[in-house]
């Protein structure tokens, strides 16, 4: 089996990079194309004669923004970082990773965006959680614990990188506690958001449904869709990690496009009414209330809540208005 100059089994560095930039770079075409959407959803609704942002919801559109420019520069450092092992370095990438370790700025640079995207991901898993739930903080206690041991976690793992000798494994037994502690945070993260998110909307929609005001399902579907991918990606780089697998740069790196991919995703489904199924339901505009914190969220809890007006509507809210 071949080593890789970061330790570990399987690809050599140079197979995993390759790979990594052409798996990287498709991903970033869907970013950038789902980028475009979201932002066309948070905007839409505004005419000419509006000029502030007023209705747009702007930590939404920041998010979104800021993945997108953390994921272009990942990608420039790693089309960069290719150049230089593939082309301009005369011994090869497997000697250029040798002689340039991981110590390097280029290579601290592209580390510390991938754990901001990383926290970025899961500070709007947390949040879209806090939302549903009715700004429920108890509900979210637990998860912000797991986000601040991963962001401990993720500090000591550029630490322990950045400090690394040329000639010791990051899967070596000094570098391995960190990155392992920060990736099951983040899967921890995942799974639990995910899954009480559609808990949630699944309960939500059983009143709904008694109300006779429409079902909550499709948004539901687009939740666990995106939580799952999002989990799974998750979970893939954690196996390979474990396994000491030289693929583990493969994931790494296409991971940080897939954040935002998943982000920007949630945002067209469900602004478009890509998760509308049903004519006479809850429009996916409405469910968009219970996926953003929308202003009409309230209005479903107080339709539901009381039972003396069965024949009351749902608001319909503007997913581009900001949070309550």
């Amino acid at each position: 089996m071949a080593v890789t100059p970061l330790g570990g089994t399987g690809l050599s560095y140079a197979s995993s990079a390759f790979l990594a930039i052409i798996l990287e770079t498709l991903f970033y075409g869907l970013f950038v194309f789902m980028f475009i959407i979201s932002t066309f959803v948070l905007f839409r609704k505004r005419t000419r004669s509006q000029t502030s942002l007023a209705n747009v919801n702007l930590p939404l559109l920041s998010i979104s923004s800021i993945m997108f420019i953390f994921g272009t520069v990942h990608l420039i450092l790693d089309a960069y970082r290719a150049m230089e092992s593939f082309v301009f370095y005369p011994e090869g990438a497997f000697a250029y990773l040798l002689a340039t370790g991981t110590n390097t700025p280029l290579y601290i640079s592209k580390n510390v965006i991938y754990h901001a995207q990383t926290f970025l991901g899961d500070i709007f898993m947390i949040y879209r959680l806090y939302k549903v739930w009715g700004g429920n903080g108890l509900i979210c206690l637990p998860f912000v614990m797991c986000l601040l041991a991963s962001i401990a976690a993720g500090a000591g793992a550029l630490t322990t990188q950045t400090l690394r000798n040329q000639s010791q494994s990051i899967f070596s037994s000094a570098l391995h506690d960190w990155p392992l502690a920060f990736l099951v945070m983040t899967l921890v993260i995942n799974v639990g958001c995910t899954g009480l998110v559609a808990y949630r909307i699944f309960s939500v929609d059983r009143e709904t449904k008694i109300l006779n005001v429409g079902t909550l399902v499709p948004v539901a579907v687009v939740m666990l869709e995106s939580g799952c991918l999002y989990t799974i990606a998750t979970a893939i780089q954690l196996a390979m990690f474990m396994d000491n697998s030289g693929a583990y740069k493969i994931a790494q790196d296409t991971l940080v496009q897939l954040i935002g991919l998943i982000f920007c995703g949630i945002i067209a489904s469900v602004g478009l009414g890509l998760s509308d199924a049903t004519k006479n339901g809850v429009k996916s505009t409405k469910t968009s209330a219970l996926v953003f914190g929308t202003r009409s969220s309230r209005i479903v809890t107080d339709s539901m809540a009381d039972s003396t007006h069965p024949d009351s509507t749902i608001e319909q809210p503007d997913i581009e208005k900001g949070s309550s």
